[in-house]
C-alpha cells in the first residue's frame, strides 16, 4: 500500500513538471512514430538497433490514442507515458529498498532521494527510452534481491529491459552476483543458467526477427553486426583518462542539478521562491545535524556495525559494487560526458544510501536526513527542473518552434547531411515537406522555385544542401529569408530560394 502511495505521489510530481528541453532522441522517436502512422515511411523505421522495441511501443500507444479520438502528437504522448513509468519505477525501488534494508526510515529516505535526483527527474519527464528500460531492470533486481526469486520473471524482465535499450545489458554482472549472494536461491548454477538462457535467448530471437523481417538482414553474423552498430557514428575511446576526469562531475550531476547559466537566463519568480526555500531547508538541516549528531557518536557508529547490518551488506554490497562498477567502467570509454546514461546505475547509489542509513540510523536522525532530501528536491526543482520546463530553455527547440511563423504547408525544405537540429525543425513544423537534395532535384530546382513562387509556396535548403551547391550558385538564388542556429553540437542554417535574377 505504501509503495502505491509513493508511486502515485511521484507520478503527480512528474506529470506536473514536464520538460520542454527535450533530448533529441525523444524528438526522433516521435518523428519516426508519426511518419510511420502517416504511411510516409515503412515499419522498419520503428526498429532501431540500440533501442529495438521502444519506438514500436510508442507507435502502438500513438495509434491507440488516435483510435480513441485523441488529437495528440507522439511527443506529448511519450512524455506522460514516461512520467508514469518513472513513477512505477520509484514504487518498485521502494519495494527493493524495503526488502534490502528492512527499515522504513531508510526506505523512505533512499526512495525520495532517488525520485528527486536530477537525472531521474529529468528523464522521467522527457520522452526517451531510458525510463522504461530501467523500470524493467528494476523489476529484475526486485525479483533477484527478494525472498522468493523467480528465474523466469527475472529473465523476462531483463530481456525486456535490453530490448528497450541496450545499456540495460550492463546490469548482467550485478544480476549474476545477486543470484549467488541470495540465500533463497538453492541451485545457483542452474538458476543462473536458466535466467541467462531466457534473457539472452529471448533478446537474440527478437533481434533476429526484427532484422530479418524489417531490415532484410538474414545472415546471423550480419544481425550481430547490426545489433552492436551505432548509426550515430559514436565510437568508443580507448583512453579512460577523460572518463576518469569526468567521473566525479558526472556523479554529482547525476544527483544534483545545477545548471546555473540556465537558472540565470530562464529563472523567474517561481525559481527564486524555490531556491529561497532550498536555502532555508539547508540551514535547518545544518542546524539539526549539528545539534543532534556528535563527532564521537559518528566515530563510534562507523566502527560498530550490528550483525543484521553486516549481513545486509554482505548480501547486497557485492551486487551494488557490480552494478555501479560495470556502468562506471563502460562510461570511462563511451561518452563519459553523457549524464543521462548514469540513470542506469543511479538506483544502486540510492540503495547504497539506504543501506548506510539503516546501518547507522542512530548517527543520522530521521529529521536531519529528511531535511537534506527536501533541500535536494527544492534545489533541483529551482535550479534544474523548472528552468527546463520553459519553452525557451533549449535554443534549438525554441528556434524550431519559431519557424512556424515563416514556414507553412506550401514550404518545401531540401536537405543533405541531416543532424539533430533538422530533426527538431521538421518535427515542430510538421506541415512542411522535407525532401532529399539529389542531383536530379538540383537540376530542376530553378523551375520548381519559379513554380512555387507563383503559387505562394517556398523552397528552402538546409545547411548541408546549401553547402553542397557552392557560394556562387547560392548567391544568385538565396535572396529570401534565412534561419540560423549556432550550436556546437548541431548547427543549423536554412536559406530560402527565390527565382533566379
Amino acid at each position: 500500500m505504501t509503495a502505491l502511495i509513493v508511486g502515485t505521489s511521484t507520478a503527480l510530481l512528474y506529470l506536473f513538471t514536464p520538460t520542454a528541453d527535450y533530448y533529441w532522441d525523444g524528438i526522433t522517436f516521435a518523428l519516426h512514430i508519426e511518419k510511420v502512422a502517416k504511411l510516409e515511411r515503412g515499419a522498419a523505421l520503428l526498429f532501431h538497433q540500440n533501442h529495438l522495441l521502444y519506438d514500436g511501443l510508442g507507435y502502438v500507444l500513438y495509434c491507440a490514442g488516435r483510435a480513441l479520438g485523441l488529437s495528440i502528437r507522439a511527443l506529448h504522448l511519450l512524455q506522460p507515458f514516461n512520467a508514469l513509468a518513472g513513477a512505477i519505477a520509484v514504487g518498485v525501488f521502494f519495494r527493493i529498498a524495503w526488502s534490502v534494508t528492512h527499515s522504513r526510515y531508510a526506505t523512505m529516505i533512499s526512495t525520495a532521494a532517488f525520485g528527486v535526483s536530477a537525472v531521474w527527474w529529468k528523464v522521467a519527464t522527457d520522452a526517451d527510452a531510458y525510463v522504461v528500460s530501467i523500470l524493467l531492470m528494476l523489476t529484475c533486481a526486485s525479483t533477484l534481491l527478494g525472498a522468493k526469486p523467480r528465474w523466469f520473471l527475472a529473465g523476462f524482465a531483463f530481456a525486456g529491459a535490453m530490448l528497450v535499450h541496450q545499456l540495460a545489458s550492463l546490469f548482467y554482472p550485478a544480476a549474476m552476483v545477486a543470484v549467488f549472494t541470495n540465500r533463497s536461491v538453492e541451485k545457483k548454477l542452474l538458476f543462473s543458467a536458466k535466467l541467462s538462457a531466457l534473457a539472452w535467448g529471448a533478446t537474440a530471437i527478437v533481434y533476429y526477427l526484427c532484422a530479418r523481417f524489417f531490415h532484410d538482414i538474414r545472415d546471423p553474423l550480419g544481425v550481430v553486426k547490426w545489433a552492436v552498430s551505432n548509426p550515430s557514428g559514436v565510437e568508443a575511446s580507448w583512453n579512460p583518462l577523460r572518463g576518469l576526469a569526468l567521473l566525479p562531475r558526472g556523479s554529482l550531476d547525476m544527483i544534483v542539478g545545477h545548471d546555473l547559466a540556465l537558472y540565470r537566463s530562464q529563472g523567474g519568480s517561481i525559481e527564486k521562491v524555490f531556491s529561497l526555500a532550498a536555502l532555508l531547508t539547508a540551514i535547518c538541516f545544518l542546524g539539526a545535524f549539528v545539534r543532534r549528531v556528535s563527532n564521537a557518536e559518528l566515530l563510534r557508529a562507523s566502527f560498530t556495525l550490528a550483525p543484521q547490518a553486516r549481513a545486509r551488506w554482505a548480501a547486497c554490497g557485492p551486487v551494488l559494487i557490480a552494478w555501479i562498477g560495470s556502468y562506471s567502467v563502460f562510461l570511462l570509454f563511451w561518452e563519459p560526458w553523457q549524464v543521462l546514461y548514469r540513470a542506469f546505475y543511479l538506483p544502486a547509489f540510492a540503495l547504497t544510501l539506504g543501506l548506510g542509513l539503516s546501518s547507522y540510523q542512530t548517527a543520522f536522525p530521521a529529521r536531519s536526513t529528511a531535511l537534506l532530501v527536501a533541500t535536494l528536491a527544492l534545489f533541483n526543482f529551482a535550479f534544474f527542473i523548472s528552468p527546463h520546463m520553459r519553452a525557451t530553455s533549449n535554443p534549438c527547440i525554441a528556434a524550431a518552434r519559431s519557424a512556424n511563423h515563416v514556414w507553412n504547408a506550401k514550404t518545401v525544405i531540401y536537405f543533405l547531411d541531416r543532424n539533430e537540429a533538422d530533426t527538431s525543425f521538421e518535427y515542430f513544423n510538421d506541415q512542411t515537406q522535407w525532401r532529399r537534395f539529389t542531383a536530379r532535384e538540383r537540376s530542376g530546382i530553378d523551375d520548381e522555385v519559379q513554380r512555387a513562387s507563383s503559387q505562394g509556396g517556398q523552397i528552402w535548403l538546409n545547411k548541408g544542401a546549401a553547402e553542397s551547391v557552392g557560394s556562387e550558385w547560392l548567391s544568385k538564388r538565396a535572396h529570401g529569408g534565412e534561419i540560423t542556429l549556432d550550436s556546437p553540437f548541431a548547427p543549423a542554417r536554412y536559406v530560402e530560394l527565390l527565382p533566379n535574377r
